[in-house]
């Protein structure tokens, strides 16, 4: 544990946090120990309990983890990332060749607030080609959340599975420690898409109505950052709510 201890003090670390991966660690560490033990005073012989012991291993580490991981993908069907990329491909490729109007009627379906500024003064304009990448995104979007939905399931059923391998079991405490699992990813992935919808609506009046925006437009353009603290404040406010029509109650 020293190594963990001099990178959780170079990095400032959360006391709490680095307690509890003790904790887990000592446990697992614990539980390797006793079974040792156990098994070497009813065993017969050296070469048996240690046969034992690397079987035992091998199965708990790589063969329920494997078996489980076929059975999940079996069981849990799932879009392929390829498909969902030459889907929204396709659709974007596709719109150099079609009537621009086509590509408008399709974006302004979903965003009826621009339905009187679709008319086009040239044969290229930037609302048009900003346009066509939403609606390549919006043809995608099922099978992308079909994909989201899939990872999900994955996730929780192997969160079953780990309980029969401790390696497993270990690994997904501390990947959620450090905020690298399937959750996080989740969250950022989240993050990321509710970054791109802010800078759409913020160029959006621009492409449309207004023109070509101003420096001073863009010193406020949206940046990861705010989406971010955005989403923290909305979810503080969500959290607190019940709490204020108790007080108010």
């Amino acid at each position: 544990m020293l190594p963990f201890y001099v990178g959780a003090f170079l990095s400032s670390s959360v006391l709490g946090d680095v307690g509890f991966i003790t904790f887990i660690c000592v446990i697992y560490l614990a539980f390797w120990t006793l079974l040792s033990v156990w098994w070497g005073k009813n065993a017969s012989s050296a070469p048996r309990v240690a046969s034992t012991l690397i079987g035992f291993w091998v199965l708990v580490a790589f063969i329920i983890p494997i078996l489980g991981d076929l059975a999940i993908n079996k069981a849990v069907h799932s879009p392929k990332g390829g498909d969902i990329v030459l889907t929204q491909r396709e659709a974007v490729n596709g719109a150099w060749d079609i009537p621009k109007q086509i590509t408008m009627d399709a974006f302004v379906a979903n965003h009826p607030k621009w339905t009187n500024y679709t008319d086009m003064q040239s044969e290229f304009e930037w609302k048009w080609y900003y346009a066509f990448q939403q609606v390549g995104d919006e043809k995608a979007a099922k099978l992308s959340h079909a994909y989201q939905d899939a990872a999900r399931k994955k996730y929780s059923l192997a969160g079953f599975v780990s309980w029969l391998s401790p390696p497993l079991l270990l690994q997904r405490g501390l990947t959620r420690m450090a905020k690298t699992d399937a959750v996080a990813a989740f969250r950022y992935e989240s993050q990321m898409r509710g970054f791109h919808k802010s800078l759409r609506m913020f160029y959006y009046p621009w492409l449309f109505v207004k023109g070509n925006p101003t420096k001073a437009a863009l010193e406020n353009m949206p940046s990861f950052s705010k989406t971010i603290l955005n989403e923290q404040k909305k979810l503080s406010n969500v959290d607190a709510q019940p709490k204020q029509n108790l007080s108010a109650n």
